[in-house]
């Protein structure tokens, strides 16, 4: 029977093959528009959509920065943008920083979530150009329920605890997408 020689892989090889990952993903897409967002902060009320048309509830601007949240806050945000000429028939994605798991709703359907592990979600896989698009997010704070969980502390999520970081309108690099996808396989073989 022949002997193999094994080659020895230094775990340097494995950290450069992470940041070889990381800087890839990280270029994934390219930043389409920023979408100028209005929010409102409510509390024991549960809405299926934005609260655009109820009465008492007030819409404010809500640039970069913008503070939010509380115990048992959920923050809406709201906003449109039309679809410029150089998208037209692409894809489209959505990436929203409002620092919390957040609803993804598109022209009132569902889309998903955005959380720590979907940054950006799919949008559409035809965009028409001059077509508008009004965003919501639904983005919760939190609430404290001491002694339900093994790491509490008894404090609750203060006052404006959130910081809300923008909604973008996204085109996907579909060629760093499809290399990214396909190292990730190799390194799983």
């Amino acid at each position: 029977m022949e002997k193999r020689a094994v080659l020895p892989i230094s775990n340097q090889v494995f950290s450069k093959f992470n940041q070889i990952q990381e800087r890839y993903m990280a270029l994934r897409f390219e930043k389409l528009c920023d979408v100028p967002m209005k929010f409102t902060q409510v509390k024991d009320v549960h809405y299926r959509r934005a609260p655009i048309s109820e009465p008492g509830v007030v819409f404010t601007d809500a640039p970069k920065g913008t503070k939010w949240g509380g115990d048992w806050i959920t923050a809406w945000f709201t906003g449109s943008f039309t679809v410029p000429p150089e998208a037209d028939g692409k894809k489209l994605f959505v990436r929203a920083n409002t620092d919390g798991e957040t609803l993804f709703i598109a022209n009132g359907e569902y889309k998903g979530v955005f959380d720590p592990n979907h940054k950006e979600r799919l949008l559409t896989l035809k965009a028409a150009a001059g077509e508008n698009t009004v965003l919501e997010f639904e983005a919760y704070s939190g609430h404290a329920c001491p002694g339900t969980q093994p790491t509490d502390s008894p404090s609750c999520p203060e006052k404006d605890c959130k910081t809300f970081g923008g909604a973008e309108v996204l085109l996907e690099r579909e060629d760093v997408s499809e290399f990214v996808y396909d190292f990730m396989t190799l390194r799983l073989l």
